[in-house]
């Protein structure tokens, strides 16, 4: 996989560090234990830099090799900016070689060879449905058989066959301008990006990160999902301005607009076009939990986290989940857990809860489901119809787990979370 990582020594504090990160397009940061962590945007849509500084150690890194050259190069150049800020790198790794040589076209060589290799239909077992170039965090928990799942959505065995012809082809017969079946392997191809590569970008935001459905609950949907709704939106204006016949989704073009209240809809005609798509949040993704788990949750919940509990939060106004990953020193006991666990509840709540053993094989762990009259004794929680609490074990590293569905629609949800965690 391609990738830039540098590497400086920097004996100054985290706020200190911060304040030369500042002009840099900061987007996060966070201060840990000899130090903290930060992000760096690189471009609308794509990973930011990823920057530690632990015991006068700076690290920033990035990946590129699902995005492309263009996304790539804009890396090197934050780099190069953030360098002169802390006063330069002592080493800098980079897979593909640019950072030391500079070249353009080496740089397109070698993205065409390595995606060439990433999408080889005989890599894979396609009949089975799987993933390619897309991080298992924002994945769908399950490929339908004979798919695949991409950074821009799910594709067939024929897709997957033209884009390698293409990419091999391009290989062999270097070509001025990359094709269009070829470009559709990468996310950002041209340095500056083109109408192309905003209709990637903004395919890959509308694929993976939006929320499609009205959420629940609030007065207006949340900042970060109207956010990345206008990300997606902007990124088909742009190629829409840079060129008129970009292959914008029309469908996806109009869903946004809908859902950020915007009139832009009438800019593109009423062409037939494919029927909606939607994206992988419409159904269940694997998100990371804790240093060794995964755990299968609905696509449209909002993602938060809670630092004074240390709790990750997953949302919308009717179903929320509560997970906190611990580490035991000593082995998993299941009855003295549950019992442990048991008397921390009201004891009529106590009398009436249904206790659900987990064997999953390494995983060990129980579920305790409260309904009904058994939630009335239990305060500040509000309206429910369902409450299940519980614990997850593997090695010497737990998650506790609460789901509360406050309507007959959920509940099922809330059944499903005992079974939803996984080893990475």
């Amino acid at each position: 996989m391609l990738s830039v990582i540098a590497r400086a020594e920097l004996d100054r504090p985290w706020d200190e560090v911060l304040e030369r990160l500042a002009p840099l397009a900061l987007v996060a940061a966070e201060a840990r234990p000899g130090g903290g962590q930060a992000w760096l945007e690189v471009g609308v849509g794509a990973d930011p830099i990823q920057v530690d500084l632990c015991e006068g150690l700076i690290l920033a890194q990035a990946r590129s090799g699902p995005w492309g050259p263009g996304y790539h190069q804009a890396v090197v150049k934050a780099l190069d900016a953030l360098g002169a800020r802390i006063g330069g790198w002592l080493h800098v790794t980079d897979t593909s070689g640019y950072y030391a040589q500079r070249s353009r076209e080496r740089l397109e060589r070698t993205f065409l060879r390595v995606a060439a290799a990433l999408w080889d239909p005989d890599l894979g077992d396609y009949a089975q449905g799987i993933l390619v170039g897309l991080d298992p965090s924002q994945a769908p928990a399950r490929v339908p058989p004979g798919m695949v799942a991409t950074p821009t959505g799910f594709k067939d065995a024929r897709w997957l066959t033209e884009v390698r012809r293409a990419l091999i082809a391009a290989q062999v017969q270097p070509q001025r301008t990359l094709s269009g079946v070829a470009r559709e392997a990468f996310l950002w191809w041209s340095e500056t990006p083109d109408a192309l590569d905003w209709v990637q970008l903004g395919r890959m935001l509308c694929a993976c990160e939006v929320i499609w459905r009205p959420l629940a609950g609030d007065s207006a949907d949340t900042p970060a999902q109207v956010e990345v709704r206008q990300r997606a939106l902007s990124c088909f204006l742009r190629a829409r301005r840079l060129d008129p016949a970009a292959p914008v989704p029309r469908a996806e073009f109009r869903r946004l607009a809908d859902l950020l209240g915007s009139d832009e809809q009438l800019a593109l005609g009423e062409d037939q076009d494919p029927p909606f798509q939607g994206g992988y949040r419409e159904g269940y993704i694997r998100h990371r939990v804790g240093d060794a788990w995964r755990v299968r949750l609905p696509g449209w919940l909002r993602a938060g986290y809670d630092a004074g509990d240390g709790h990750d939060v997953f949302w919308d106004g009717r179903f929320t989940v509560h997970l906190t990953p611990t580490r035991e020193a000593g082995p998993f006991q299941r009855e003295a857990e549950v019992a442990r666990h048991l008397q921390c509840l009201p004891s009529l709540s106590r009398a009436r809860a249904r206790v659900l053993p987990i064997d999953q094989g390494a995983i060990q762990g129980y579920a305790i489901v409260l309904e009904g009259p058994s939630l009335e004794h239990l305060a500040g929680i509000g309206p429910a119809k369902m409450l299940v609490l519980g614990q997850v074990a593997a090695g010497d590293e737990r998650i506790n787990f609460t789901a509360l569905s406050q309507c007959e629609e959920t509940a099922p949800l809330a059944l499903r979370l005992p079974g939803a965690f996984s080893l990475r």
